[in-house]
Order: C-alpha cells, then sequence, then structure tokens
C-alpha cells in the first residue's frame, strides 16, 4: 500500500520524485509529515493531511519560509535549512514553528 501511494504521488507531482522516510512541507497551511503518510480523499484523490493541498503543492523544503531557510539559487530546490533540519515524525503532522 504504502509504495503503490508513493508512486501515486511520484506520478501527480511533476516537480518532485519522493522517496520513502523524506520529510514533506505544505506551501498553504504550513504543515509537515513523512510522504508516505499523505491523506486520500474519499474520492482516491491524494492530499495534505490538513486537507488543504494536493502534491502540487508539497515540497522537500520550506522554501517561502525565509527565518528557516536560505537561497542559494534562484530555484525552490536550491534552498537550504539556516538551523538543523525539520523532519516529519511516522504517522503524525506538525506545522513549522510561527
Amino acid at each position: 500500500m504504502r509504495k503503490m501511494k508513493l508512486e501515486k504521488i511520484n506520478q501527480r507531482d511533476p516537480f518532485n520524485q519522493w522517496a520513502a522516510g523524506q520529510t514533506v512541507f505544505c506551501l498553504h497551511c504550513d504543515c509537515y509529515w513523512l510522504i508516505e503518510d499523505t491523506a486520500v480523499d474519499p474520492d482516491g484523490l491524494l492530499e495534505c493531511p490538513s486537507r488543504r493541498a494536493t502534491p502540487m503543492d508539497f515540497a522537500p523544503v520550506p522554501w517561502w519560509r525565509e527565518d528557516l531557510t536560505l537561497a542559494e539559487g534562484p530555484s525552490a530546490s536550491e534552498h537550504k535549512w539556516k538551523n538543523e533540519p525539520i523532519r516529519g515524525v511516522p504517522g503524525k503532522y506538525q506545522h513549522l514553528p510561527r
């Protein structure tokens, strides 16, 4: 099941190729979780656990949070953490610090 969900996420996300155990950050609600804990709605569509976004809005680093990340180039994939990276916890989603 988890492998099937991961394959489905990678099919729906043109920007990232996710791997099991990878932390995901949501652009819309500032939450994070492990990729395998991505929610599935009643119609079988993938979404953020807070039910506010689809895989198009998922990112491996919260590039929009300048208080947490530094840009090293023009694209979102060229961001790095200012401090210790924030990591997801299995079976749980959390919000980024304010």
